[in-house]
């Protein structure tokens, strides 16, 4: 069934507000020809970094073309922006609850390389915008609940809206992860875009309507997290990782088996005696024999 509410929280707009706070360069770099800023594409290919793992050929033009259509809401996902794929969507929810500090780190990596994350002013912003659409958005019940925080406690919408002190990282990834794991279509985002950016010019210079987030008047603090060291996750096995041997199965295994063993015996100091015809007896001394 179709929701063509605005606000409308998916995929193609958290990716989109994204945009607008990643780093464009400065003047001298644009001058000299020496970095033109994160292009759509790269942050997209580090943003599928942070779910999978793995960072994507952000040059390839079928993939240009897939991010494109992703942050218009033109498509669900697919191949190239596999955030609907469900390897991926249960992959990212196993690693999101057992190993959340790499996940986390990938997050931290996304926001030192690819935005402002050094800017206040401009992390406020994106922090209160997402907050806006996540109380706006009428497809979000009260009690649909987010992991925003490092500690992973869980927090419902009406919970959130309330909080004034936010992690910039953990409440990105809380944020993708309920997206990801939750069943949101990004098609149906379509209309929020349309009415955020209604004109290329509008999307150009890195603006939305920000009357949706007048209401949200109260300040709030946002905090800028430093990668963490990674646990080893090999060398820290619980008790439920090692299955209990079955004693009985080994033994029935043993009993099995024991018929074709081959078993070697010795004697020390055998005697040997050799008959030869009818009477004939003949007896030599060996030091070890083997049977």
């Amino acid at each position: 069934m179709a929701n063509d509410s605005v606000p409308y929280l998916c995929g193609g707009i958290f990716f989109a507000l994204l945009i607008q706070v990643k780093y464009e360069g400065t003047a001298s770099d644009k001058v000299n020809n020496r970095y033109n800023g994160i292009s759509d594409p790269v942050l997209m290919a580090n943003l599928i970094r942070v779910v999978t793992g793995i960072l994507p050929d952000s040059t390839r033009g079928p993939f240009r073309k897939s991010v494109s259509e992703y942050r218009n809401c033109l498509i669900n996902g697919g191949k190239n922006v596999p955030f609907d794929q469900t390897p991926v969507i249960f992959g990212f929810d196993d690693s999101f609850k057992n190993r959340y500090i790499s996940v986390l780190n990938r997050m931290i990596d996304l926001t030192d390389s690819c935005i402002f994350s050094e800017n206040p002013g401009r992390m406020v912003w994106l922090v209160k915008s997402l907050l806006a659409v996540i109380e706006k958005d009428s497809s979000i019940a009260d009690s649909d609940v987010f992991y925003i925080y490092k500690n992973e406690i869980a927090m419902t919408k009406a919970e959130i809206i309330n909080c004034t002190a936010f992690e910039l990282q953990p409440f990105l990834l809380g944020v993708l992860h309920y997206l990801i794991t939750r069943p949101t279509k990004n098609k149906h985002g379509k209309p929020t875009y349309d009415a955020f950016y209604p004109t290329r010019d509008t999307y150009l210079v890195g603006t939305f309507d920000d009357g949706i987030i007048s209401d949200i008047e109260r300040r709030i603090s946002v905090t800028n997290l430093q990668k963490e060291k990674e646990p080893v996750a090999d060398t820290q096995q619980t008790q439920t990782d090692f299955s209990t041997p079955d004693m009985d199965a080994i033994d029935d295994e043993r009993a099995d088996t024991s018929s074709t063993k081959i078993v070697n015996q010795y004697i020390n100091n055998p005697t040997v005696v050799n008959q030869y015809g009818e009477n004939n007896i003949h007896i030599d001394y060996v030091e070890n024999l083997k049977i």
